[in-house]
């Protein structure tokens, strides 16, 4: 079940990057599984946003959730024409009992 959160919220960040960061933006997906936690990052080099000053949008939020779900965490990083970073991390494992 692990895989399938980090596939569906890798793939909701990667389509958030493609909707609004811009043309020309490239984009970089990172995934590793390290002391028994799954990570992934999704980076753009893109317009960016103010994180702090704008509440997160729906899509942030399904992640976060789906995330937390399974015990895990999500952290958006952004700023103003400085790109855009969305992590997560999800224990290894975390819902093999739901299969």
């Amino acid at each position: 079940m692990f895989e399938a959160t980090g596939y569906f919220c890798c793939l909701e960040a990667i389509q958030n990057a493609c909707k609004h960061a811009g043309e020309g933006a490239t984009l970089a997906l990172r995934l590793r599984e390290t002391a028994g936690t799954l990570t992934f990052d999704v980076v753009d080099d893109g317009r960016g946003f103010d994180a702090r000053g704008r509440g997160l949008g729906a899509g942030f939020l399904n992640m976060a959730d789906r995330l937390g779900a399974l015990g895990g965490s999500l952290q958006v990083e952004s700023a103003p024409q400085r790109g855009t970073t969305v992590s997560g991390a999800i224990p290894a494992g975390a819902g093999a009992d739901a299969r």
